[in-house]
């Protein structure tokens, strides 16, 4: 199962290299392209989920479009009676939005690409379980403008892929089983997010005016 696993984080991590590549290349090569603004936002949410560490970060395309990176990593066991609770994830993210607006303002939809790594277990019943998911997803939002350059934002989609995984008899630990290989639809982007809006440009004035 570790092999496997390796295997397939290093072939999905590199295709997300790769994209993250090309966007950072169209970021430096058209510049005049980008219109707006940047961000650095995290999910309240994700805090909440086990104190998941996370973070997101994006870039204007142009008055429509942006595209963003993120990441969450949770490396926390909690005692559970005689037992542990976890809901453990290292997580990376990629994606595209279009906005109806402009970037960082009002509704969006958006479209991505995810891989996890999750290890969870006591979190309603006694078995555990550990894994690889990667895939693609949709989702639609809204950035509601609060502070200057501030947003709180609300996001909600799913996404489908491949899983791998295998699953224990009993946490902290029982005896093994799998590897097994499914196809997978699951919540996405779930959040509300507290959004830092960077000036790139000559944003402020028009920000000012949706205020």
């Amino acid at each position: 199962m570790k092999t496997l696993r390796q295997n397939t984080r290093r072939t999905v991590a590199g295709l997300l290299a790769r994209i993250a590549a090309t966007v950072a290349a169209l970021l430096l090569a058209a510049p005049q392209a980008v219109a707006q603004a940047g961000s650095i936002s995290t999910d309240i949410l994700g805090w909440a989920d086990f104190a998941t560490m996370n973070i997101s970060a994006s870039a204007s395309l142009s008055r429509h479009l942006s595209a963003g990176i993120s990441a969450a990593w949770n490396p926390w066991t909690f005692p559970k009676g005689e037992s542990v609770i976890y809901n453990r994830t290292r997580t990376a993210a990629l994606d595209l939005r279009w906005w109806s607006w402009y970037v960082q303002s009002g509704w969006w939809l958006g479209t991505g690409l995810q891989i996890k790594e999750y290890s969870e277990g006591g979190i309603g019943n006694i078995r555990a379980e550990e894994g690889l998911a990667y895939g693609g997803g949709l989702s639609v939002g809204y950035s509601k403008m609060v502070a200057r350059w501030w947003n709180v934002e609300l996001s909600a989609g799913l996404w489908a892929g491949r899983r791998r995984f295998c699953t224990m008899e009993s946490v902290p630990c029982g005896r093994m089983e799998g590897p097994f290989h499914c196809f997978f639809v699951a919540p996405y982007n779930v959040a509300v997010s507290l959004v830092h809006v960077i000036p790139l440009r000559d944003a402020g004035e028009e920000r000012r005016r949706t205020r």
